[in-house]
């Protein structure tokens, strides 16, 4: 695939469409795990108004009949198919990569500039500037979305949830996004997790050592407080 701005790719996507649109979203997500590997997507939705003023309903097979994408422009092995959403219908894009070095590669042929992409010190490193060229957008918003391995530590996002960041794409021109994750050795979860159980361990230990007294001393008194047997 040739080099090209996310937002060339997102245009010819919309020229194929053949729609105005006045409220449709466009979400670049990649979703990366802890060993490297992952999907890259683009996800392209529109709303049961919008699919209606065109005919259209959403059990239709719309983006296997209208959307004639040529997938050879997209980065190799992508794969499209159509999901409803409540009143929203998406046509997605999904790329699977093995490695950090193909996600680069994808990123380097959508014109992007990739500054960090790797896995050092039990920490992940994303900073990556996109570039969405001067393409007319003709309304519909654009959305860069990156679910981090590990817990997010720092990042610029527009948006956080858990590990999933969001930024809202510029009309034009270039933008950064940039975070920072703890992958390495145990989650904060699992310390709190290791901390209740040790505690909980503890506590049953105490208490069973107590009832062992209470037992042991029981036992005592009852021996003590025993007649004794006249001897034959």
């Amino acid at each position: 695939m040739k080099p090209r701005s996310i937002k060339l790719v997102l245009a010819s996507l919309l020229l194929l469409t053949m729609l105005v649109l006045s409220g449709c979203t466009a979400n670049l997500v990649t979703d990366i795990k802890s060993d490297g590997s992952g999907m890259w997507s683009m996800e392209y939705i529109m709303t049961q108004d919008e699919l209606s003023s065109y005919g259209y309903t959403l059990t239709d097979s719309f983006c296997a009949e209208d959307l004639e994408m040529d997938l050879s422009d997209m980065p190799p092995g992508t794969t499209m198919r159509q999901e409803e959403r409540g009143d929203e219908v998406a046509c997605i894009f999904e790329t699977t990569f093995a490695s950090l070095e193909e996600l680069r590669a994808i990123y380097v042929d959508m014109d992007s500039t990739v500054s960090s992409l790797e896995f050092r010190d039990n920490k992940f490193y994303y900073d990556i500037d996109i570039d969405m060229g001067s393409t007319d957008t003709m309304g519909f918003m654009i959305y860069w979305i990156v679910k981090m391995p590990g817990n997010v530590t720092e990042t610029n996002a527009t948006t956080q949830e858990g590990n999933t960041l969001t930024w809202t794409a510029p009309t034009e021109g270039a933008f950064n996004a940039y975070a920072v994750s703890s992958v390495g050795g145990l989650s904060s979860t699992w310390w709190w997790v290791i901390g209740i159980s040790s505690l909980c361990c503890c506590f049953i230990i105490i208490v069973a050592v107590v009832v062992l007294i209470i037992v042991l001393n029981k036992k005592k008194k009852n021996k003590a407080a025993a007649p004794a047997v006249p001897a034959v």
